[in-house]
């Protein structure tokens, strides 16, 4: 079992209704200067257009039920979901995927957003254990090694 399933960010799921995705749709589309031909009061899909090498996501497209898409930035999607939002209802990374469901939009993800690859609390674990700092270093980053910067 992997260290860091005890974080309570390992994998998480939050809900929006189609009402609220489309407002918040509509104000980052309007932000980032996108026409309004877009019927974002009728949306048909959202998934993800374009990921890194680590499989997070970079870009998200858009579809209405017309057909007509429109791409934007994964993290500028993730700030128009965590605006005016209780911290416990926001979405902790943009690692994650999107669903359309009948009147909700159901977005599942994983980890806590940094993106650098080290999990506190799956590091936590492996000290607790009794795990040499250089060895959970070494988990996190196996193609890392540790040198001193000073003589």
């Amino acid at each position: 079992s992997c260290p860091c399933q005890w974080s309570p960010t390992w994998s998480w799921q939050r809900t929006r209704t189609h009402a609220e995705v489309s407002r918040d749709l509509a104000e980052q589309a309007r932000r980032a200067g996108l026409p309004g031909r877009f019927d974002l009061d009728n949306l048909h899909a959202i998934s993800i257009s374009e990921r890194n090498a680590n499989g997070r996501s970079l870009s998200v497209q858009v579809t209405d039920r017309s057909g007509r898409t429109f791409t934007m930035d994964a993290s500028r999607l993730r700030s128009a979901f965590n605006t005016s939002r209780k911290r416990s209802d926001q979405l902790p990374s943009g690692n994650c995927s999107y669903r359309m469901l009948d009147r909700t939009v159901l977005i599942q993800g994983r980890g806590h957003g940094h993106g650098a690859g080290l999990c506190q609390y799956g590091a936590e674990a492996q000290a607790r254990s009794g795990m040499s700092m250089q060895r959970i270093l070494a988990f996190y980053y196996p193609q890392s090694s540790i040198e001193q910067a000073w003589t």
